[in-house]
């Protein structure tokens, strides 16, 4: 149902400066380059290494003096080997844990023909633990205990005969080095987690995002269906239309606090029924009940007088779509009353709509994760935009003021261009604070479109001296979010131009919402902008949703905006009388 009205800007020119969206996925890009490839979590690798280094040497002299055979020393040679090549390299944690898991298994495997429980090489579990602690944490620890623990009962139980000392010996002292590793362990945990800081959170965080995506993307790889609400809503809307036989209908998607949005509708250029969260209904009960529900209207079958018509009999079918957490939205068919859906029929619908509830849950809990980790970049980015780039430009703005008051006096001219500088900052400001608005608006708009347009504008019309007109007409279904959060930017730019650019003095604001129509028209009596460049971002924004945006000169002063999102033309001309 998008229209195909004719937007009156032009294309963005090829030496546009990258949009913010754009910068900020730069951004965050580059960190999450620099958290995959950041170090270890080794405090100080150099002192690590020392004391790898340092145990080594130990346990080489005391093998070297303790033991009868001098080939006894040669258990200290791989780990020698293993430390040779490491030198001076940096270890990710990934590589850190297997170093720790190779020192436990060679130490685990020498005790055993070392000495046994006055081996010199027990020492060298410790050192495995604390390195598996540093890497992976508690489950490194764990890990690495396991192994030692298991070697060191395998090579006692196939060689226990060989062993010059008693088995309750042995076993005593190699379950205390191995509980004495778990307490280092725990120390090395401690002392990775402090050196990670909130970076290493973040990472970690990252990193099992990253694996819970790569299931979705697995799993999701092999769905029957889309992870698209629309798309989902629409596939469920044919099924149910086909079994009643029936023409009209829509899936109504739950937008939290009782507000639905029509994401499917056949039939009809508006939702035809009354919103729950309006009055008493066939949608309410449903709602209120979690029950099918039959409304049928018998048509008038009274006299009535010349010129008069009688009233058409009517039926309407809403079940509710649900979840363990309760509806997630209703489907309403309306068959006529002549071919009013029998209980067999109510019961196949109702099948359908229990079979597409999970696949519909999940979708639009795809696109609340999506949502949600677009929101905090967006916040975190605007945030940074705030305190960083926008406050030196004030302060650079409030220098250039300084400068004007002094160079006026001596150069008239030099003052004027000074001046003009000047206004140049102000207008980089304003875009600035615009971009920052942008940013933050995909969460202002929770209580719906016109309160939020109403805080804006009335916030607007106080700073900027601007007489604000408002017409709200909205009905109580709700646009999808994000045509609520492009209607809501483009209010913003269009005001940010009326105030900083054409000195307006009263801006005009229309909004009618009739989902899954919405339009948008804004005016201004100040100076007319250069129309090819104003609102061009907004213009393909809103192409992007379906929709069309047109802007044009007023004579002999002014600027007006019509948006329209989901409806042609006729819808404009119906919406705009």
């Amino acid at each position: 149902m998008t229209g195909a009205l004719t937007t009156r800007t032009s294309e963005e020119p090829s030496g546009a400066a990258p949009s913010v969206e754009a910068d900020g996925r730069r951004h965050v890009m580059r960190g999450l380059s620099a958290r995959a490839g950041r170090p270890s979590r080794d405090p100080q690798p150099g002192i690590t290494a020392a004391f790898r280094v340092g145990i080594l040497a130990v346990a080489l002299v005391l093998l070297l003096v303790s033991q009868p055979s001098p080939l006894a020393a040669l258990w200290v040679l791989p780990l020698i080997v293993t430390e040779l090549y490491l030198r001076g390299r940096g270890l990710s944690d990934r590589q850190l844990a297997a170093l720790a898991y190779w020192w436990v298994a060679t130490s685990a495997l020498a005790v055993f023909f070392t000495g046994g429980g006055h081996s010199a090489m027990l020492p060298g579990i410790l050192v495995g633990t604390f390195l598996a602690g540093l890497a992976l944490g508690t489950d490194g620890v764990l890990v690495a205990s396991g192994i030692a623990s298991a070697l060191l009962l395998t090579v006692w139980g196939v060689g226990y005969r060989e062993l010059a000392e008693p088995a309750q010996q042995y076993l005593g002292t190699c379950a205390e080095w191995v509980l004495l590793g778990v307490c280092v362990g725990l120390a090395g945990q401690w002392i990775g987690r402090r050196q990670a800081g909130p970076d290493g959170e973040a990472a970690e965080r990252y990193a099992e995002a990253r694996a819970l995506l790569n299931q979705l993307r697995s799993v999701t790889s092999h769905l029957p269906g889309s992870l698209d609400v629309a798309t989902t809503s629409e596939v469920l809307l044919e099924e149910c239309l086909g079994i009643c036989q029936a023409k009209t209908g829509a899936v109504l998607v739950n937008a939290g606090g009782g507000n639905l949005v029509p994401m499917a509708l056949q039939g009809a250029r508006r939702v035809p029924w009354r919103s729950p969260a309006s009055g008493s209904g066939p949608l309410q009960r449903a709602w209120e009940s979690g029950q099918p529900v039959l409304d049928v209207r018998q048509p008038d079958e009274s006299d009535t007088g010349p010129g008069q018509s009688r009233r058409q009999g009517s039926s309407l079918l809403v079940l509710p779509i649900l979840s363990p957490d309760g509806v997630l939205g209703l489907v309403a068919v309306q068959p006529s009353a002549q071919q009013a859906p029998t209980s067999d029929v109510i019961d196949r619908v109702r099948a359908t709509v229990e079979r597409y509830a999970v696949p519909l849950e999940t979708a639009q809990l795809f696109e609340t994760v999506r949502a949600a980790s677009t929101v905090e970049e967006r916040s975190r980015l605007a945030h940074d935009m705030h305190d960083g780039v926008a406050q030196d430009l004030v302060y650079i703005g409030f220098e250039l003021d300084l400068l004007r008051s002094r160079v006026a006096r001596l150069d008239p001219a030099l003052g004027d261009s000074v001046a003009e500088l000047r206004h140049r900052t102000t207008r980089i400001i304003s875009d600035i604070r615009g971009s920052i608005t942008d940013l933050r608006s995909s969460r202002s708009v929770e209580r719906g479109l016109g309160a939020a347009l109403t805080s804006f504008v009335r916030n607007a019309g106080a700073a900027g001296q601007l007489s604000i007109h408002l017409t709200l007409d909205e009905s109580a279904f709700r646009m999808p979010a994000d045509v609520e959060v492009e209607l809501l930017r483009l209010a913003q730019e269009f005001t940010s131009l009326a105030t900083n650019e054409s000195d307006a003095r009263n801006l005009w604001v229309t909004l009618v919402v009739e989902p899954p129509v919405a339009y948008l028209r804004l005016d201004h009596d100040g100076a007319a902008t250069d129309v090819a460049t104003s609102l061009t971002g907004a213009a393909h924004r809103i192409e992007a949703l379906g929709g069309t945006l047109t802007v044009v000169r007023v004579r002999p002063t002014g600027m007006s905006a019509e948006a329209m999102v989901g409806g042609s033309a006729d819808d404009d001309q119906h919406l705009a009388g």
